[in-house]
């Protein structure tokens, strides 16, 4: 059966994710070889927190492709067959990149790591925030965006949600008036700054930079990219695409729809579950899994395998 695979982003982190998993050896070791890696106990701040610094950008980013990748790994061993498509949510695109063979889990690691330090430092040199925007009246918001160009459309998610990011005091007043106008309900994200915004600026050219001379290998499996939101296996491609994520907006409805068109009848979710709604909307005929738990992998398991 053709599977699609989603990995989400930043936001979703929680205290004490995966810990359900150190359960099976491989899990733990994944998690050890993080923490050699980086020279510091990524796993105690991951189980233990505190809160605030696991929401750090330089620690919620490296916790979740480490706890993504470390299921993915179990799903693997445990025999799960190779899936027809995979894509990741913003920063869960890392995720995808090694599900689909791109890199390595080192390789990826390093990545995540420079990524997330750039940004974290993007996130303490302006203020920004983001939004989410529950049944918005788009072309309103559209009309309203053009007033504030210190705010974007960063995530296009489904037709019941949009995200919106950039400069605190620009996206208070947005908010405020969609409020007002009762044209969606708004959502505080939990996230340290601007994401998908030109306020990540800086953090995005240091990226294409550090990007432009690493090796990509050619996907395995397609990969759907973010910016795109269509599927890529040429390396040069994909790394043009991963370049120009940091600024662009997330295609995210695009993606599913993509992946539908190309033939996928279910959806795996792994990670922390924030997208699974998402998906059930865009593509409500389809059933879509999560997995996020010893016995949501065992049942996943057996729907990847008939």
């Amino acid at each position: 059966m053709p599977d699609f695979i989603i990995f989400p982003g930043q936001g979703a982190q929680k205290v004490g994710m995966g810990q359900l998993f150190l359960a099976f050896s491989l899990y733990k070791e994944h998690l050890q070889t993080a923490d050699d890696i980086l020279g510091y106990a990524l796993s105690d701040i991951l189980h233990h927190g505190p809160d605030d610094k696991l929401k750090a950008t330089q620690y919620a980013q490296l916790a979740l492709y480490v706890v993504e990748t470390g299921i993915y790994r179990l799903w693997q061993a445990e025999g799960a067959p190779r899936p027809s498509l995979v894509a990741g949510h913003s920063l869960g695109e890392y995720s995808a990149l090694y599900a689909a063979g791109v890199i390595s889990f080192t390789q990826g690691l390093n990545w995540v790591n420079h990524r997330a330090q750039w940004m974290q430092q993007d996130c303490e040199s302006r203020t920004g925030s983001m939004a989410a925007i529950i049944r918005p009246h788009r072309a309103a918001l559209v009309a309203l965006l053009k007033d504030y160009p210190e705010v974007v459309l960063a995530n296009d998610n489904s037709e019941h949600q949009v995200v919106l990011s950039g400069e605190a005091d620009a996206l208070a007043q947005i908010s405020a008036q969609i409020k007002a106008r009762k044209q969606g309900k708004v959502i505080p994200l939990q996230v340290s700054g601007a994401f998908h915004s030109p306020l990540m600026k800086s953090a995005s050219e240091k990226m294409a930079q550090y990007l432009e001379t690493e090796v990509f290998a050619p996907a395995k499996v397609p990969i759907i990219m973010n910016s795109l939101a269509r599927a890529l296996q040429d390396p040069e491609a994909i790394k043009k695409a991963l370049i120009a994520q940091i600024l662009s907006p997330v295609h995210w409805k695009d993606t599913l729809l993509h992946a539908q068109e190309s033939g996928i009848e279910q959806v795996f979710e792994m990670g922390p579950t924030t997208l699974k709604r998402l998906a059930e909307q865009t593509l409500p005929t389809l059933p879509v899994h999560s997995v996020f738990s010893p016995e949501e992998l065992k049942t996943g398991l057996g729907f990847a395998k008939a």
